[in-house]
């Protein structure tokens, strides 16, 4: 559980948050960007889990998406 946040500013998330496992973060970044969604947290890596990003689809909404280290849930 964390405190409710403001990803993109001036916009306070006010709902679940949530976060997709993904296989590849780069082809990810650029299938959100190709479809017209923005990258509002550049890859930050959490050691020992993986990369994570966060976005903003077309509509708004704001989502997540981790690439997890290989072999971490094999």
């Amino acid at each position: 559980m964390q405190e409710r946040r403001e990803l993109v500013p001036g916009k306070r998330t006010n709902t679940f948050e949530t976060s997709f496992g993904v296989d590849d973060i780069t082809e990810t970044i650029a299938a959100i960007e190709a479809n017209g969604g923005k990258i509002v947290m550049q890859p930050f890596r959490i050691e020992g889990v993986g990369e994570l990003i966060y976005f903003e689809d077309t509509e708004g909404n704001i989502c997540g998406a981790m690439e997890y280290e290989h072999g971490l849930w094999d």
